[in-house]
C-alpha cells in the first residue's frame, strides 16, 4: 500500500514539474515586457555577468500557520502560563528569468506553488 502511495505522490510531483516548465517555456524568446505584464516588477534584479539581467520573483510557496497558544499550569499556589508564538512557515518558491537585449533567454524555478 505504501508503495502505491509513493507512486501516486511521485506521479503528481512530476506532473506539477511539467506544468511549471510548460507555463514558463512560453517566455523563452519573448519580450521582457511580457514578463513584467504577467509577473509585475521583479523582487530583485541582478547582473547575469554577460551584459544581461537576472530577474528574481519570490513567492511564499506552500505554507502552514499555527496560531499562538497560552497554557496555564499550577505548581502549588503559583500559576505558570507558557506562551507559544504563532508560527508561519513555508517552502519558498522562486521564478527566475534571464534577460538580455530585452528578450528572455533562460528561466529557472524552485518550489511548485508560487
Amino acid at each position: 500500500m505504501r508503495k502505491k502511495v509513493w507512486l501516486v505522490v511521485l506521479a503528481l510531483a512530476l506532473t506539477s514539474c511539467a506544468m511549471v516548465n510548460k507555463s514558463l517555456d512560453r517566455f523563452i524568446g519573448a519580450d521582457s515586457n511580457d514578463v513584467r505584464i504577467e509577473w509585475g516588477t521583479p523582487h530583485e534584479v541582478l547582473p547575469d555577468g554577460a551584459g544581461g539581467e537576472v530577474w528574481i520573483y519570490r513567492g511564499s510557496g506552500m505554507g502552514y500557520y499555527v496560531p499562538p497558544t497560552a497554557v496555564t499550569t499550577f505548581q502549588g499556589n503559583v500559576a505558570v502560563t507558557t506562551f507559544t508564538p504563532e508560527i508561519l512557515a513555508g517552502i519558498p518558491s522562486y521564478r527566475v528569468f534571464y534577460v538580455r537585449d530585452g528578450r528572455v533567454y533562460r528561466y529557472a524555478w524552485r518550489g511548485l506553488v508560487y
